[in-house]
């Protein structure tokens, strides 16, 4: 199950497979051991079974082609026969040739091709929730799991999504409310609700490729052609646990388990792959070689890396880095280093761009820090540029900072060894405690609430910082706001708090402050340390952005 904030053991990586994607999660060491989620969701559904798994094996979760962050198969109606190509592919690149394989749902529908295609590779494939349709059901099913309501002016999209994760926990299939459909499960708390949610809503249309191929699967003909063992599992009240029985013909290769619940189920399989794993050669999820396909440039035309260590993982953007340059971009509470990429990509044709998805925000989820000041920020941030520069201390650093961040740009730029530039966009640093305290009212509450409101919250509030934009800008930002809803009170507070025309003062080098015409610019956030005049105007379009970056650090 998903996790707030994520155990250090699970590590993070990106690696590029052609111009493509792929993001995994691994942890332990021992034998080699595939997990493979359920649709739509993504690796972080597995934090708990990973870190059960740990102690026993190398454990190595990928998000699904289309679904987290890895991008989707570059076909346009992919099979199942293509997901396992695509896993095979991922195992080459880490150097495992044979594996245990445990999916769940239409993950178990990838595993189950996996075994056919490769049965040399896979040592046991286990089974939750294998799918067996009748026609009706095939035809029914891929028009209805499939389908997702356009964006709208008034969110109506976004409740939608919360009533269909809530619905799958009530009902089968979750579209049908009828007294014989509904399964008598207990429902979870909003806050357990809201990971599901937020899955479904970050994945991209290609994610309904992935229902589609599992639906189109005729797992009838093709699970005779199985040759690898077999573990068929379901727990009691899941709602295909019957569907096994309808095979006309049980494969002989296969053994059959219905635990009690999904920790049975969970501790079956794990005594099941501690037998099978005898003569699997052993890894070690942080010795895995992923150094040599970390960069990725893929369709996005942004690679991201993570950096792992004891308070967890940094997701950070690099956006085709060229020259000597780096300009460092740092984002505001709500936000993400991937909402930066429109200014990131025209700023990369002249410089490196660097943009780190702060604790708690996109990419990072919640880490293990106390704390979001300046003493613990700039280490954590000053740390990633070493592993991703491969640079000396002399490297010429362009520090932006936006909105809430603009403190902790101005502390960065102070403890950079050979000095920085820096420039404050939209700077958010009131030193008054009322003034604060007035700033953190405007941030919205986007705590889980039993019917979905607090979604209808974050689009109200993505609408009025994206007055004008298009509706899958505004999309883009409730999805940020949502991503950090359990951590951007934290992050924003200490932010504030940090002495900004302490850290100026100090300054020799001058610093640019721009604003946004729809930004009300409060002298006071900036004293007069910085300008005598009006800040400079911080226009609308990416290219104009970043010709006023580049000419501000061309004066200094």
């Amino acid at each position: 199950m998903f996790l707030e904030a994520e155990s250090p053991r699970i590590l993070r990586h990106c690696v590029s497979l052609g111009d493509r994607r792929v993001h995994f999660r691994c942890a332990g060491s021992g034998p080699p051991c595939v997990l493979l989620h359920q649709s739509p969701s993504s690796s972080a559904e597995f934090a708990t079974e990973m870190l059960a798994l740990a102690d026993q094996f190398t454990v190595i979760c990928p998000d699904t082609p289309g679904f987290g962050l890895s991008s989707a198969l570059p076909i346009a109606n992919p099979t199942l026969s293509d997901y396992a190509s695509a896993l095979a592919t991922l195992l080459d690149l880490l150097g495992i040739e044979r594996t245990l394989v445990y999916g769940v749902h239409t993950g178990a529908m990838i595993a189950l091709e996996f075994a056919r295609r490769y049965p040399g590779r896979c040592q046991l494939a286990a089974l939750n929730g294998l799918v067996v349709l009748t026609a009706a059901e095939r035809k029914e099913f891929l028009a209805r799991y499939t389908e997702s309501p356009e964006l709208s002016e008034d969110g109506a999209h976004m409740t939608w999504a919360w009533r269909r994760i809530r619905d799958q926990l009530r009902y089968f299939p979750w579209y049908d409310d009828s007294p014989s459909a509904h399964l008598g499960l207990a429902m979870p708390p909003p806050a357990e609700l809201q990971p599901a949610v937020q899955a479904l809503l970050e994945t991209r249309s290609a994610g309904a490729a992935g229902y589609r191929a599992a639906f189109n699967y005729p797992t009838q003909e093709l699970i005779g052609q199985v040759a690898a063992p077999l573990a068929i599992v379901n727990f009691q009240l899941d709602p295909i646990a019957h569907h096994p029985e309808r095979l006309t013909a049980f494969p002989p290769n296969a053994q059959r388990y219905i635990g009690k619940d999904p920790n049975a189920v969970l501790e079956h399989v794990s005594s099941l792959f501690t037998d099978a794993a005898k003569g699997l050669p052993h890894y070690v999820a942080d010795a895995l070689p992923v150094d040599a396909a970390r960069e990725c440039d893929s369709a996005d035309q942004a690679e991201l890396r993570f950096i792992n260590d004891a308070t967890g993982a940094l997701g950070v953007w690099g956006f085709r880095p060229q020259g000597a340059a780096t300009y460092l971009l740092l984002h505001g509470i709500g936000a993400s280093g991937f909402a930066c990429r429109a200014l990131a990509e025209s700023l990369s044709g002249y410089a490196g761009v660097l943009a780190p998805d702060l604790p708690g925000h996109g990419t990072s989820r919640a880490t293990r820090l106390e704390d979001y000041r300046a003493e613990v920020l700039v280490p954590l941030v000053i740390k990633a540029l070493d592993q991703l520069l491969s640079r000396d201390r002399d490297s010429s650093l362009h520090v932006v900072g936006f909105g809430e961040a603009a403190g902790l740009a101005a502390a960065l730029a102070a403890e950079w060894p050979a000095g920085a530039d820096l420039s404050l966009i939209n700077p958010i640093c009131p030193e008054d405690p009322t003034a604060r305290a007035a700033v953190a009212a405007t941030w919205p509450d986007l705590t889980p609430q039993p019917e979905g409101e607090h979604l209808s919250a974050a689009w109200r509030h993505a609408e009025l910082r994206e007055d004008g934009a298009t509706l899958a800008a505004r999309q883009e930002r409730c999805i940020g706001w949502l991503q950090a809803w359990p951590e951007f009170r934290r992050l924003g507070t200490d932010l504030l708090n940090y002495d900004v025309s302490g850290l100026l003062s100090q300054r020799s080098a001058p610093t640019m402050v721009a604003c946004a015409d729809s930004f009300p610019p409060n002298r006071t956030w900036v004293g007069d340390l910085v300008d005598k005049g009006r800040p400079l105007n911080w226009p609308r379009e990416p290219e104009a952005q970043a010709a006023l970056l580049l000419s501000a650090v061309a004066e200094h």
